[in-house]
């Protein structure tokens, strides 16, 4: 071989191909392998390889290893380059249609009405319902008895005393403003047109349904002296009376949950609302029909004053708030 020509073979060490130098063209040898070991740019073709490690002269297995270092290296090339380039500029991919002058987040209408006046209605609620669980505790599971025992609310109907009489008088103006901000509720929630607001609309309600109650007692009352049938008119007022304060007791959570619920959408617990008034309302009337009946009070007028005095107002009131 020639003079400063290194002969390269396979080795057992982890450099395989290269052969050791000899000690006099040691020098040489490093200035080679720093050669060979130099960065590779990433543009260079295999030619350049080729030229840039020449006067060297290679075996057959040194460059196969060259090509496939080279070939397995491109792989990790990113355009052209080592390196990641920055993106100066970022595109967001939004699900939501976006227009041009809003922006694509939700959300929630503040409420420009005041609402303070219904958290000082539902305190003072709250604190007569315990006014009266704590003054009259029996009375409260007596009630929700008598609303599924016929001979429960009997035996109370009979048994009426003071203490009675002023838990039933406490309960009654319970239900009363309790209905009432439901249906004030209600009428917010389904967008219903009234030419009054908050505080107004609820006292509008609130006079509206003691009316409709002073009246229909009034009628019931006019009814029994008529048909002499004074008792009998006075057990029905009595148990109307008690569904009525079972209603408002279970309303009492529904509309304090409608007035704070954090949900934009409460038409579930409005449902759920309306569900427990009808469903009382229907146990009513057929705990009214069993008490005429047993005192044989004639069928013809009780579907006549069931018709006039029961079905014909909520039949008005459902055309008042469909039309």
């Amino acid at each position: 071989m020639e003079k400063g020509v290194i002969f390269w073979q396979k080795s057992n060490s982890n450099l395989n191909g290269i052969e050791r130098l000899s000690a006099p063209r040691v020098n040489q040898g490093i200035v080679l392998s720093q050669t060979l070991f130099s960065p590779i740019s990433a543009g260079n073709t295999q030619k350049d390889i080729s030229e840039q490690l020449l006067p060297v002269r290679m075996s057959s297995s040194t460059v196969q290893q060259i090509n496939y270092i080279t070939k397995h290296e491109n792989k990790l090339l990113i355009e052209d380059t080592h390196y990641i380039k920055p993106k100066n500029e970022v595109m967001l991919i939004s699900s939501v249609d976006v227009h041009a002058k809003e922006s694509g987040l939700t959300y929630r209408e503040k409420a420009d009405k005041n609402n303070d006046w219904l958290t000082i209605v539902l305190f003072l609620e709250l604190m007569l319902f315990a006014f009266v669980k704590h003054s009259f505790p029996k009375y409260i599971k007596t009630l929700t008895q008598s609303a599924f025992n016929y001979y429960t609310a009997y035996k109370m109907f009979r048994e009426k005393n003071n203490s009675v009489l002023i838990a039933s008088l406490s309960l009654e103006i319970f239900y009363y403003i309790v209905i009432s901000v439901f249906i004030y509720q209600v009428i917010v929630f389904y967008g219903i047109e009234s030419r009054f607001d908050n505080f107004y609309l609820f006292l509008i309600c609130l006079g509206i349904l003691v009316t409709y109650y002073i009246t229909k007692i009034l009628l019931y009352r006019f009814i029994g002296l008529l048909t002499e049938k004074q008792l009998e008119i006075g057990e029905y007022l009595f148990n109307m009376s008690n569904f009525n304060h079972i209603v408002g007791i279970l309303i009492f959570p529904i509309v304090t949950f409608i007035a704070f619920s954090p949900f934009e959408n409460t038409e579930i617990a409005i449902v759920i609302g309306l569900l427990v008034v009808f469903s009382f309302y229907v146990l009513l009337i057929f705990r009214g029909i069993g008490i005429l009946l047993q005192k044989h009070f004639s069928i013809f007028y009780l579907f006549l004053y069931l018709c006039a005095l029961e079905f014909l107002p909520v039949f008005l009131l459902y055309k008042l708030v469909i039309v």
